[in-house]
């Protein structure tokens, strides 16, 4: 059955997981899909991983390429992709029968330009599921806003290429950022900003292995920054694309700053000047998000404690986590 996808799996070190990923994908619903596995340069046997797998399955090519960091991996599988449809799969994950199958038909019931879907956490220790995240309550089309809406406020919808299917055309004009951290969600939210028609599934797709070592679960003190950086370089262009979303946005980007301010103990010079900057990235927009109700009760009690200095928001949110 012919099947009108690329995959793009970025791989670095996770040969031992690869296999699962793969054969979940060869084995859609819809057909094999076009599956890009690019070699980040992995430094184990990932790389001869890679090339097995594409003699065993002839939808398979494999991208070998110096290491420059996931971000670029994706990007280069995109540009080498040759179907209309393009979706990313962490090369630890694995997917369902369906998966496919039901964002494709999304964008075609729908007429949008991009479908989403949730997952299911899977925990690689007991082999076993936990809850499914970020699931609309029902199939549903949204327009950028009311997506920003959704992710933003409502927790309903995550800021990933993951769980998500898009053109390929279109996602290949985006050029990511080079971060360690949120570099795939600076790629979705532009796409979304160029976006009239979202669809959002209740649908959890995609199984994503919890592990203690990946870049998101190891990211500490300054390390965390990136997400500061992040949402400084999508400010702008909130303002100019989807205005309508900027209640969202503001929310969004005092809950990362605030987040981040927490994990930097202000012991170096580099982490003193980061706290400065969160401190004016705050002061910006606390009276908006501190009003609106959509935002969180602890997001907004953070606003207003941050009127008698960022420590004391700290302090408060240390003590709660203490206490617990």
């Amino acid at each position: 059955m012919a099947c009108d996808i690329s995959v793009v799996v970025p791989v670095y070190k996770t040969g031992a997981y690869l296999p699962r990923c793969v054969e979940s994908l060869v084995r859609q619903s819809v057909g094999a899909p076009e599956i890009i596995l690019v070699d980040d340069g992995s430094p184990d046997d990932s790389g001869r991983v890679c090339d097995a797998l594409a003699e065993r399955y002839p939808t398979v090519r494999v991208l070998h390429k110096e290491n420059d960091g996931v971000a670029m991996a994706r990007y280069d599988g995109v540009r080498a992709a040759t179907k209309k449809y393009v979706t990313f799969v962490d090369s630890d994950d694995f997917v369902d029968g369906e998966f496919l199958a039901r964002l494709s038909g999304a964008i075609t019931a729908f007429g949008a330009d991009c479908a989403c879907c949730g997952y299911r956490e899977y925990f690689e220790d007991k082999d076993a599921y936990g809850e499914e995240k970020y699931i609309s309550d029902e199939d549903c089309c949204l327009d950028a806003a009311e997506t920003f809406n959704t992710m933003f406020f409502e927790k309903k919808c995550f800021a990933t290429v993951c769980c998500k299917l898009f053109l390929t055309e279109r996602i290949r004009e985006i050029e990511p950022m080079r971060l360690r951290l949120g570099e795939d969600s600076y790629v979705c939210i532009e796409y979304f900003l160029e976006s009239e028609k979202i669809a959002h599934l209740n649908y959890a797709g995609l199984s994503y292995r919890q592990r203690a070592d990946s870049a998101v679960h190891s990211a500490v003190g300054a390390g965390r920054f990136d997400y500061v950086r992040l949402y400084d370089a999508l400010e702008a262009d909130f303002y100019e694309k989807c205005p309508a979303a900027l209640p969202a946005f503001r929310n969004k980007f005092i809950e990362d700053n605030f987040v981040t301010y927490l994990a930097l103990d202000g012991k170096t010079e580099e982490e003193r000047r980061m706290r400065a900057h969160i401190l004016d990235n705050v002061r910006k927009y606390r009276r908006d998000v501190m009003t609106d109700p959509r935002a969180e009760k602890r997001t907004r009690i953070a606003c207003l404690l941050s009127f008698f200095g960022l420590g004391v928001v700290a302090g408060v949110y240390r003590l709660r986590a203490g206490a617990k």
